[in-house]
């Protein structure tokens, strides 16, 4: 979690464990005290 500056709310990512998210900081979604940032995403075929 990431603390905002200025204030007392905390950011919270929403992650599904996917090797991406951890590889270049990726995350589905992302709780800013009380606004939700979705962002885009798409199917990945992992066997190929």
């Amino acid at each position: 979690m990431t603390e905002r500056q200025g204030g007392p709310q905390v950011r919270r990512a929403i992650v599904s464990g996917s090797a991406f998210e951890e590889r270049i900081g990726y995350a589905r979604a992302v709780v800013d005290g009380d606004r939700v940032h979705v962002s885009g995403t798409t199917g990945f075929d992992y066997a190929s």
